[in-house]
């Protein structure tokens, strides 16, 4: 197992705080740290007094968390099990007895707080696949579904669902991921942080033929507090790169799921600049 997350330079403490526990818990035959909006050696240089020496480092200025995990699925080609987890979550120690019982070749977590507050638009496109009995602590597997056709519900067409921790027996191939980012490039640079990695990561999954996404509860989510608050004028700007986002998909893969996506995103745009002005 290769234990990896990923982070901005700015929230590189995080290796320290939460990433290290986890390696220390986990134990996994390998850990890599990627870190963006790396661009000057000083930060080098900064990095290499900072992580810890038993961890791999690899830097980038790609700009996006999503412009992240297309070089992390490209680079980890052939690592076998792999688990890529948010830099600001703590998996639980029981991780390494549930990993073998999860036969699936890709399957995610939920943190507890989200669980604990009811998680509700994870739950409207979930349902139980089944149990698991883990040293006498019984865990519940739900499938979440990617793919959402109703207009009216709210959340993406396409999502991958829970995405504390992300963990590949089988990674999307290379073409496919290819093919993704170019669509994703396509995007102007300065839109791009604003296309979710949910949402990239759940088309990525759909395209290599994977429906539903198996998760389970298992990490606790410590909240950075760096997230930028609701307006209507980010959901707007959201809504602009969605939109590019979609019709380039559109045009590459000719599938009716990217015409409904695009669709979702032109009405969502319209009503967020109506509400603005």
């Amino acid at each position: 197992m290769i234990l990896v997350t990923y982070m901005p330079f700015y929230r590189i403490h995080e290796v320290l705080e939460y990433f290290q526990k986890n390696v220390e818990a986990i134990k996994p035959s390998s850990a890599i740290v990627y870190v963006d909006n790396v661009f000057h050696d000083r930060q080098k240089e900064m990095l290499r007094n900072i992580i810890p020496g038993n961890m791999d480092v690899r830097v980038g200025n790609w700009r996006s968390r999503s412009g992240t995990w297309f070089t992390m699925l490209r680079d980890l080609q052939g690592a076998g099990d792999v688990a890529i987890m948010d830099s600001d979550n703590v998996i639980d120690p029981m991780f390494s007895a549930v990993h073998p019982l999860m036969n699936y070749d890709m399957y995610t977590i939920l943190d507890r707080e989200a669980w604990g507050r009811g998680a509700p638009n994870t739950m409207m496109r979930s349902h139980k696949l089944g149990e698991l009995n883990v040293n006498g602590t019984t865990i519940t597997v739900f499938g979440y579904r990617i793919y959402e056709p109703n207009l009216m519900r709210k959340g993406t067409v396409l999502f991958i669902g829970p995405k504390q921790v992300v963990v590949y027996r089988k990674l999307p191939s290379l073409d496919v991921i290819n093919k993704v980012e170019e669509a994703f490039l396509d995007v102007p640079p300065e839109l791009r942080p604003f296309i979710n990695d949910e949402g990239v990561l759940g088309i990525l999954a759909y395209l290599s033929g994977i429906k539903v996404t198996p998760w389970i509860v298992l990490s606790n989510h410590m909240h950075h507090g760096s997230e930028h608050p609701a307006s209507r004028t980010r959901k707007a700007i959201v809504a602009s790169a969605q939109l590019k986002f979609a019709k380039s998909l559109q045009k590459r893969f000719k599938m009716k799921e990217f015409t409904l996506y695009r669709t979702k995103y032109f009405l969502s745009l319209i009503k967020d600049i109506w509400y603005l002005y």
